[in-house]
């Protein structure tokens, strides 16, 4: 919306408390400036949100202390003055003190944590701890090129989003059972007793992985169109929060999550083009006696080809549409 169309006193707060918002680090507070004692109550709300944001972000510099969980039970505020500068202390969190109510604690927790993990996919991790997300998935994430995706995205902020929204989508495959896959799948149409758990022949009509191994199949999780960012933040959390079993889910929200959960202990994820790898296609394809082709096709499912600018690609394929 175009500025004019906001009230003027609404204009004129938001405007002084972002002129002001660091006044609370200043030793003396001289004019233009004020503290925050010298400002109406809406006012100081408003700036400790504001520094909300500035202390949250420091997550990508420093780790978290030990207790971090254990201090954020007590909800109070300790002078930024006090902080250490190796660690992130909570206690700077005004917030905590400012709304003393448990389901905005709740939210505030996983805020911290699943910002954390935001930042670790987006290129802004920057000191020496294991990056989370690749710790907790065992995934690689080139902190650069993770930068540079965001930074030369024309809409960084949808592209945050979108990260958000497959970190809530690993957090639904969880609790359908299904993970990331590390199996060195390059093996197993080669002779092997059987494929690796990832592909179960009673998943669904013709089988199903349940495993993840790409975004591709990633984002076959539906998410719920009604998920608020709350809900994603707190759903998102990691699980040493315990707060995803918990979080304060609407009602039409809650219900799209356990039917998403029930789907995919049904359906499971279908592979997409490529996955498994074209060197495995390709196995399949040119060994039809193999256990990979063998049990493909005892579940209605083949594998085969297509030229594209004079290549050769292979791809599975339901018997309707070989």
């Amino acid at each position: 919306q175009a500025l004019h169309e906001y009230p003027d006193e609404l204009i004129t707060l938001v405007a002084s408390a972002l002129c002001n918002k660091n006044s609370n680090e200043m030793l003396l507070v001289l004019p233009p400036f004020t503290g925050d004692d010298q400002c109406p109550a809406e006012e100081c709300l408003l700036r400790q949100v504001l520094r909300f944001g500035d202390v949250v972000d420091t997550v990508r510099l420093v780790p978290l202390q030990e207790n971090f969980l254990e201090v954020m039970h007590r909800r109070f505020a300790t002078p930024s003055s006090h902080k250490e500068p190796d660690k992130f202390h909570p206690e700077a969190i005004e917030l905590l003190a400012a709304i003393d109510n448990p389901q905005f604690t709740r939210l505030i927790k996983a805020a911290v944590l699943t910002f954390r993990e935001l930042a670790s996919l987006t290129g802004g991790w920057h000191h020496e701890s294991a990056n989370p997300v690749a710790a907790r998935y065992h995934l690689l994430v080139d902190n650069h090129q993770r930068r540079l995706l965001i930074e030369q995205s024309p809409d960084p902020y949808r592209l945050m989003r979108e990260v958000l929204d497959d970190l809530v989508r690993l957090a639904i495959a969880e609790k359908a059972g299904i993970d990331i896959c590390l199996d060195g799948h390059q093996e197993y149409a080669r002779n092997k007793a059987s494929l690796p758990d990832c592909w179960d022949k009673t998943t669904g009509v013709a089988g199903a992985y349940r495993k993840l191994h790409s975004e591709q199949e990633l984002r076959q999780v539906r998410l719920p169109g009604e998920m608020t960012l709350g809900e994603k933040i707190c759903f998102a959390a990691p699980p040493q929060l315990h707060l995803n079993d918990r979080v304060d889910l609407s009602p039409a929200v809650s219900h799209g999550i356990h039917s998403e959960i029930a789907r995919l202990q049904s359906e499971g994820i279908y592979p997409q083009t490529g996955t498994p790898s074209q060197s495995d296609l390709k196995q399949i394809y040119q060994h039809p006696d193999c256990v990979g082709a063998t049990v493909l096709g005892d579940q209605g499912i083949a594998v085969v080809t297509r030229e594209h600018e004079g290549e050769i690609y292979y791809h599975l394929a339901k018997p309707s549409t070989v």
